[in-house]
C-alpha cells in the first residue's frame, strides 16, 4: 500500500489577475503542446477553445500540494488562461470526498490524482471516464518518448500515469553514522546481520501499510526480499518504529538511525544538507509504482481538465514540474532534477539492477495485502514465522487464482 499520510484539507484558490478586466484584449492563449513541426489536430483545437471558455478546473490529490503545487497551477494559468483550484490530500480522504459528493449529487472534482491502491479504487467505483480516442497530442507521441507509457496501466485509458512516485533507492544511510564499508549488501544482510540491530528506522505496521507495500515491490515483483527476512527485521533487528514513512527521513537527518528503509520525505532534509545518501543494493531491481490521474465523470470542466492533463504530460509541463518539485520526469528527454543527495549510488560500486514498473494488478496488491491481512500488524509484537508465512502465501495464492494465475510480470521501464 502506498504510505498513508496525515491530511489537513485545504482549498488553494488561484485568482485571475484583476488587471485583466481593464487591459486591452490579449491574443488568444495557445493550447498547442504538439511535438515540434506537427500540425495540431482540429479536434484538439476545439477541446482547447472549449477549455478556455470553461476557464477553470478543480483537482483533488497531491500533484498540486504545497507551495510547489501553487507554482505549477500558476504556470498552467499563465499559458492557458485557465484557473486551477485544488484540494490537496492523499487517497483515503479525497476518495471519500468523491463518494460523499457523488451520493449527494453535489459538484465534485474535474480531475482526481493519486497513488495506488486508490487509483484502482476510483476506477472500480466508476468515477473515471475513459479517455480512449481523445485527441491529446501527448498520447500520440512515440513510445520512445517515455520512461513509461502514460496509458500502460489502463487498457480502457480511464487513467494516465501522472508522475513517478518512488524516489530511486532501496535504503538511505546517515553518512556520519555509517561508513561505506559497513553498508548492508542486500535485503537479507540488512534483515539478519546483527551489526544493524537497533540502527534501522522503519514504520509501525499498526499505523501504515508500508510493510506490505514494500514487500510487494521487492518480494513479489522484484523477487529479491523473502518473507523470512521481512519477519526477521521486526523479530531480531529492534527496528525504530515511526507512524508513517514520512517520519523516517527526518529521523535519519537527526541522527536517530543509521539506516532508513524507504525513501519518503527526504527532499527537505537533502536541501538542508542532511548527511545521508540513497543507496541501491547491487543487482537488485528498483521497482517503481507511479501515481495516476483521470477525468471525473460529470466533470463541470471536462475540456479544461483535458488541457491540463495534456500539459502535465507535455515536454513543457514536465520540464516545469520536474524543476519545481526537484523530481524525475516521465519523459526521457527531460533531465531529472533530483537533489544530488537523492541520486542513488550502488553499494560497493556494483551494477544497478533493472528499473521495473508495476502492473495495475501488482499495484492493487500493495493495498489489498495489507487491508485484508492484519497479521502484518502483529510483527513488532512477535508472531511465529510459520504462521506469518502461511498467512501471506495463502492470501497470495487465493488472490492469484482470482486473476487467473501469478502476476509476477517484470515490466522494464522504457520498454
Amino acid at each position: 500500500m502506498v504510505p498513508t499520510r496525515v491530511w489537513t484539507p485545504f482549498l488553494a484558490v488561484l485568482l485571475a489577475a484583476s488587471l485583466a478586466a481593464c487591459a486591452p484584449a490579449a491574443a488568444p492563449v495557445s493550447t498547442s503542446t504538439s511535438p515540434s513541426g506537427q500540425a495540431e489536430d482540429p479536434e484538439w483545437q476545439k477541446i482547447g477553445e472549449a477549455g478556455k471558455k470553461e476557464g477553470k478546473l478543480l483537482v483533488y490529490g497531491l500533484l498540486l500540494s504545497g507551495p510547489e503545487g501553487a507554482k505549477i497551477a500558476d504556470e498552467f494559468k499563465k499559458k492557458y488562461g485557465i484557473t486551477v483550484d485544488f484540494v490537496s490530500g492523499p487517497g483515503a480522504p479525497t476518495v471519500q470526498r468523491l463518494r460523499e459528493e457523488s451520493k449527494a449529487s453535489q459538484p465534485s472534482a474535474d480531475i482526481w490524482e493519486g497513488a495506488f491502491p486508490w487509483v484502482g479504487i476510483v476506477q472500480k467505483e466508476g468515477f473515471f471516464v475513459s479517455l480512449m480516442g481523445k485527441p491529446l497530442p501527448t498520447l500520440k507521441e512515440p513510445k520512445s518518448t517515455w520512461h513509461v507509457d502514460p496509458a500502460y496501466m489502463s487498457e480502457s485509458v480511464e487513467f494516465l500515469t501522472s508522475r513517478l512516485s518512488q524516489t530511486p533507492g532501496h535504503i538511505s544511510v546517515n553518512t556520519k553514522l555509517l561508513s561505506p564499508a559497513d553498508y548492508p549488501k542486500s535485503w537479507q544482510d540488512l534483515s539478519t546481520n546483527p551489526k544493524y540491530k537497533g540502527k534501522i528506522a522503519w514504520v509501525d505496521p499498526k499505523t501504515t501499510g508500508e510493510i506490505a507495500f514494500r514487500w510487494t515491490l521487492y518480494g513479489y515483483v522484484g523477487n529479491a526480499w523473502n518473507l523470512q527476512d521481512v519477519w526477521s527485521i521486526y523479530t531480531n533487528q529492534n527496528v525504530l518504529l515511526f507512524p508513517t514513512p514520512l517520519e523516517v527521513g527526518p529521523a535519519m537527518a537527526r541522527g536517530e538511525a543509521s539506516i532508513g528503509i524507504g525513501n519518503s520525505s527526504l527532499e527537505s532534509a537533502a536541501e538542508a544538507g542532511a548527511p545521508f545518501k540513497l543507496l541501491f543494493f547491487p543487482d537488485v531491481p528498483f521497482v517503481d509504482i507511479p501515481s495516476a490521474f483521470g477525468v471525473i465523470k460529470n466533470a463541470r470542466n471536462p475540456n479544461a481538465a483535458l488541457v491540463f492533463i495534456n500539459w502535465v504530460l507535455s515536454k513543457e509541463g514536465q520540464e516545469f514540474i520536474s524543476k519545481t518539485n526537484r523530481a524525475r520526469s516521465l519523459r526521457r528527454e527531460v533531465p531529472d532534477q533530483l537533489h544530488a543527495a537523492l541520486k542513488p549510488e550502488v553499494i560497493g560500486g556494483g551494477k544497478a539492477g533493472p528499473h521495473l514498473m508495476v502492473t495495475a494488478a501488482q499495484a492493487q496488491l500493495t493495498g489489498e495485502l495489507h487491508s485484508s491481512l492484519p497479521i502484518w500488524q502483529r510483527l513488532p509484537q512477535g508472531v511465529p514465522f510459520p504462521e506469518f508465512e502461511a498467512a501471506v502465501t495463502s492470501f497470495i495464492k487465493e488472490w492469484e487464482s482470482k486473476l487467473g494465475g501469478p502476476q509476477r510480470q517484470q515490466i522494464k521501464a522504457g520498454e
